[in-house]
């Protein structure tokens, strides 16, 4: 399997690599288009309607066009009578509203996910790069531009991260050690049917840190009841006091997704 089918079996079966431009700049140019219409559309709308409700109700041809705003029925079945232009500019409004309010609201979501991550972008490029896998395939047209451009980074969103709901410690792991370690610690060989691009697998990653988070958790409050132990000198002892504290807060902040209230509650207490 090659090319596009390849490509989008890599996406769907790794968090992060779903990466797609959301085209902020044409969404935006495309909702101010149909505002633009919505505008017109409602002043339009205003000079019919008042020029209905000023008609002379006397001349056969205008019966019934000054109920038109306090009648929606009557609006409805204006085009009985051969005089719709109103009903048929609210309809008119109607269908670009639902157009334009749909846009807004996938505009609005689309503003909302989360950036692409650089490492999980960088991977993606080396595959799309590699022989044995993207071969380079969009490399030959605009198609991979929304890729392999640096201008367009910005733009690039992820459907799904692997960086959801982590914490400091998490990222840092997956964004640094986890690099360090593919590239120094890997060496795929040529005897063997090993790829060259390997994945880690997330759950194994987050099983790892929390094992060391725990074990982190309660050594620290441990070692610094054992340093302050013999620790003679008064003045050294708060010294030390001051620098466990402030240690156990960094920790705080950077092991758990907590508010800096909370950490600060955490550290008086």
């Amino acid at each position: 399997m090659e090319g596009y089918p390849a490509l989008a079996e890599v996406m769907s079966l790794n968090d992060g690599l779903d990466i797609f431009r959301r085209f902020s700049t044409l969404n935006a140019l495309n909702l101010l288009y149909m505002q633009a219409e919505l505008v017109d559309l409602e002043y339009d709308l205003k000079d019919i309607a008042a020029e209905d409700c000023s008609a002379d109700a006397a001349t056969p041809k205008n019966e019934g066009r000054d109920s038109y705003h306090v009648s929606a029925r009557a609006l409805r079945e204006s085009g009985r009578r051969g005089d719709d232009l109103q009903w048929a500019k609210v309809l008119e409004a109607r269908n670009l509203l639902k157009e334009y309010n749909s846009s807004l609201l996938q505009y609005s979501s689309l503003r909302k996910l989360q950036p692409a991550n650089k490492n999980d972008l960088t991977h993606l490029r080396e595959w799309l790069s590699r022989p044995k896998h993207g071969n380079g395939f969009l490399a030959r047209d605009t198609e991979g531009d929304p890729w392999l451009l640096s201008a367009c980074e910005p733009d690039l969103i992820a459907c799904t991260s692997r960086h959801e709901d982590s914490d400091g410690i998490t990222k840092c792991v997956t964004d640094c050690v986890v690099p360090w370690m593919a590239k120094y610690l890997y060496t795929p060989s040529a005897q063997t049917d090993k790829p060259d691009l390997i994945f880690f697998s997330n759950a194994r990653l987050e099983y790892a840190i929390n094992i060391s988070s725990s074990v982190l958790s309660s050594v620290l409050p441990t070692a610094s009841i054992f340093v302050l132990y013999y620790i003679r000198s008064l003045s050294l002892r708060l010294g030390m006091i001051m620098l466990f504290t402030t240690v156990f807060a960094v920790a705080l902040a950077v092991m758990v997704k907590a508010r800096r209230v909370e950490v600060f509650a955490a550290t008086t207490a």
